[in-house]
C-alpha cells in the first residue's frame, strides 16, 4: 500500500485509530496537533539523525512447543528523559476490532503490545535500514497490526504498507511468531538457523540489505565492513549463544533470567521495561515497569473480554459471569461427594473439594472415591469448582516433604478429574508472612512442581495473609503460567489491604474468589461486595465465587441461603446497585 497521498485521518482509520485520538491527546496535554504528530515520531526521528548505533531494544520470541505456550517479548530501551511515566493503554475491543493491551509512553499511541485475539507485536529500530519520509510512523504500524485477528493477516498488513522508519518487527499468534526486518522497500524473516522454533534480534539488519545511504558512508569513514559492525553488538552474540539450538529452554522464566543479564547489555540504564506476551485462548501481558531485575513483573489479561463482541456486551451491558460454589467443609462434608447433592439443594453451582491425606496420600488417589466424586457431579448437576489441600495448613510446603508429595499427587488427581485449580494455602504453620527463607523454600518447591502442573494443565492457586505485590514477587519468581493467586476479599481485609486495589493489581494472576466476611452475613458485615464486583469486572475475571462462610447467625442453611441470595442479586444485576 502506498502511504505518500493518505491524509493523516485516513492513516489513523487504516490502522484502526480513531481519527481524533491524536487531535484528543493534544487537546488533553494543551499542545497543538502537529506538535503532537511529531511526539509519535520517536523512531523516525532517529532515523534522520547521524546516530545510527546498536544501542535500543532486545526482544525475543517462540513458537508454541509442546506444552509451552507461543511467546513474543522485549525489554524496550528509550532515552532516560522518558523514564518513570511507563503506561499501559487498555483499547476495549468490539465486534469489528480485538481489544489491545498496549505498552506505551504518555502521548505516544503504542510501542508494543498484543491483542485480545492473541496478536502480538515487539519492534525494534533498525536505523541502518533505508527509510521512508512519506511512509507510516511506527506507532501507527504497531497499532495496525494489532487490529488484525490472525497472524497471517497481521504479516500481509506489515507487508503491504510503506513504513517510515526501518524496524525489526517480531509478530507473534498462539502458535507461531517470526521476526521480519522491514525497511522502505524490502521485508525479509530472520530466522537464527534452519528449523528454529524461536528467534530473537536486537539493533542491527542481519539479512536485509536495503541499507541507509547515510549508514554506508559512516560505515567507508570509519573502516568498517558491514559484518565487523554486526560482531560489535554484544547483546546479538550474547542471544546466539543462549539460544543456539531447539533445545535450548525457553519460556516465560528463562525470558526472566535472561532479560535480566545486565552484562550482556539487555537490562541497561536505558531499559524502560520488559514485556513477555503469552499467547494462547487467554492471553497475558508480563510487564515489568523498569529494569526487570530491580522491578516486579505484573500481569495483565483480558479475562472475559476475550473474544467477546459488542452484540453480548449490549444484550448484557456490564454481567458478570459469576458461578457459585461453596467450600465442603463450611457445609460439613469436607473430602465427601455426598457435598454436592447438598450444594444443589442449596442452589449452589458447586463445590470446592478438599484434597484430604489418608495416610501418606491423598484419598481422591483412590479411582473408587474419584468416580463416587464424578458420578454425584453427573446425578446433582453441581459442578467441582477446584480443589483445596487444606492439610498445608499443619504440613508446610515451606517445610516439610509430605506437602510437595501431596501436591504434586492433587496435580494427578485434578488432572485425572479435569478440575483446572488446585487451592494452596499458606495459613497456620504454613504462613509466610515475615518469612523470607520459607517462601524461598516455597519458591523452590513450586519450581519442581509446576513443570507437571503445566502439563497437566493445572493451576496451583496460592491463598495466603500477602500482599498482591508478595504474591506477584513469588509468581514472578517461579515464572510459570501454573502459578497464580486464590483471592479471599475476607482474608485480605481483615490484613488491612484495599480489596479493590490488590485485585486490579493481580488481575488475571488471580484463577478464583473466596466470599468470605468475619463480621457477618454478606451486606450486613465489613466487606463491599459491589466493590469487589466492580474490580472483579475492571480485570474481566469470570468464573467462580466460592462462599466459605465463617458467620451462620441463622444456621448453616438459612445463612447461606440468605448469603446467596445477596451475592446473586449482586453480582448477576445487570448494574451495580
Amino acid at each position: 500500500m502506498d502511504n505518500t497521498s493518505l491524509t493523516f485521518d485516513q492513516i489513523a482509520d487504516f490502522c484502526g485509530l480513531h481519527p481524533l485520538e491524536v487531535r484528543g491527546i493534544a487537546d488533553g496535554a494543551g499542545l497543538d496537533f502537529q506538535t503532537m504528530y511529531a511526539f509519535q515520531l520517536i523512531d523516525e526521528t532517529w532515523v534522520m539523525s547521524d546516530d545510527l548505533g546498536l544501542s535500543k531494544c532486545t526482544s525475543i520470541a517462540a513458537r508454541r512447543r509442546g506444552d509451552s505456550p507461543a511467546l513474543v517479548a522485549q525489554t524496550l530501551d528509550i532515552p532516560t528523559f522518558y523514564h518513570g511515566f511507563q503506561t499501559v493503554l487498555r483499547i476495549e475491543g468490539s465486534a469489528e476490532e480485538p481489544g489491545a493491551l498496549i505498552f506505551t509512553i504518555p502521548g505516544v499511541v503504542a510501542m508494543n503490545g498484543l491483542n485480545d485475539r492473541s496478536i502480538a507485536v515487539c519492534v525494534n529500530a533498525v536505523t541502518q535500514l533505508a527509510y521512508s519520509a512519506k511512509g507510516l510512523p511506527v506507532a501507527f504500524a504497531i497499532r495496525g497490526i494489532l487490529r488484525q485477528e490472525t497472524y497471517e493477516d497481521a504479516v500481509r498488513f506489515l507487508k503491504e504498507i510503506q513504513p517510515a522508519a526501518p524496524q525489526n518487527y517480531v509478530i507473534g499468534s498462539p502458535k507461531q511468531a517470526a521476526s521480519f526486518e522491514r525497511s522502505a522497500s524490502r521485508m525479509i524473516e530472520f530466522i537464527p538457523f534452519e528449523g528454529a522454533e524461536f528467534t530473537y534480534h536486537t539493533n542491527h539488519p542481519i539479512i536485509n540489505d536495503d541499507l541507509n545511504p547515510k549508514f554506508i558512508e559512516g560505515l567507508k569513514k570509519k573502516g568498517l565492513t558491514l559484518e565487523a559492525y554486526k560482531a560489535r553488538c554484544p547483546r546479538f552474540k550474547f542471544l546466539g549463544e543462549t539460544f543456539k539450538d531447539n533445545a535450548a529452554d525457553l519460556d516465560v522464566a528463562v525470558l526472566k533470567r535472561v532479560f535480566a543479564d545486565r552484562d550482556s547489555g539487555i537490562n541497561n540504564a536505558g531499559t524502560y521495561g520488559c514485556t513477555i506476551m503469552v499467547l494462547g485462548d487467554h492471553p497475558e501481558l508480563h510487564i515489568a515497569p523498569g529494569r526487570p531485575d530491580t522491578e516486579p513483573f505484573e500481569v495483565l489479561s483480558f479475562g472475559n473480554r476475550t473474544r467477546v463482541s459488542a452484540r453480548s456486551h449490549e444484550s448484557e451491558p456490564d454481567k458478570t459471569q459469576i458461578r457459585f460454589g461453596v467450600c465442603d467443609w463450611t457445609i460439613e462434608k469436607a473430602g465427601d461427594p455426598a457435598a454436592l447433592a447438598t450444594a444443589a439443594k442449596l442452589g449452589l453451582d458447586g463445590v470446592q473439594v478438599s484434597l484430604n491425606p489418608k495416610g501418606e496420600s491423598l484419598a481422591l488417589l483412590g479411582k473408587d472415591l474419584q468416580q463416587a466424586y464424578l458420578a454425584a457431579v453427573k446425578k446433582t448437576g453441581a459442578g467441582i469448582a477446584s480443589f483445596c489441600l487444606g492439610e498445608l495448613n499443619n504440613v508446610p510446603l515451606k517445610s516439610d516433604p509430605r506437602a510437595e508429595r501431596w501436591v504434586s499427587e492433587g496435580i494427578a488427581v485434578a488432572s485425572a478429574m479435569k478440575v483446572g485449580i488446585i487451592l494452596v494455602p499458606f495459613f497456620g504453620k504454613g504462613d509466610l508472612k515475615n518469612d523470607p527463607s520459607g517462601t524461598e523454600a516455597v519458591i523452590a518447591a513450586l519450581k519442581r512442581l509446576t513443570p507437571r502442573a503445566e502439563k497437566a494443565g493445572v493451576i496451583l492457586a496460592l491463598e495466603s495473609w500477602l500482599s498482591a505485590e508478595d504474591n506477584l514477587k513469588i509468581i514472578s519468581a517461579v515464572g510459570s503460567p501454573a502459578v497464580a493467586v486464590y483471592y479471599d476479599v475476607g482474608n485480605s481485609q481483615e490484613a488491612g489491604f484495599d480489596i479493590g486495589r490488590e485485585i486490579r493489581l493481580l488481575g488475571g494472576r488471580i484463577s478464583q474468589f473466596h466470599a468470605k466476611d468475619y463480621k457477618d452475613l454478606f451486606g450486613q458485615g465489613s466487606i463491599d461486595f459491589k466493590a469487589v464486583r466492580a474490580a472483579m469486572q475492571d480485570i474481566g475475571y469470570s468464573g467462580w465465587l466460592v462462599l466459605e462462610e465463617v458467620k451462620l447467625p441463622l444456621g448453616l442453611e438459612k445463612s447461606i441461603l440468605q448469603d446467596l441470595k445477596y451475592l446473586k442479586r449482586t453480582f448477576l444485576s445487570a448494574e451495580i446497585l
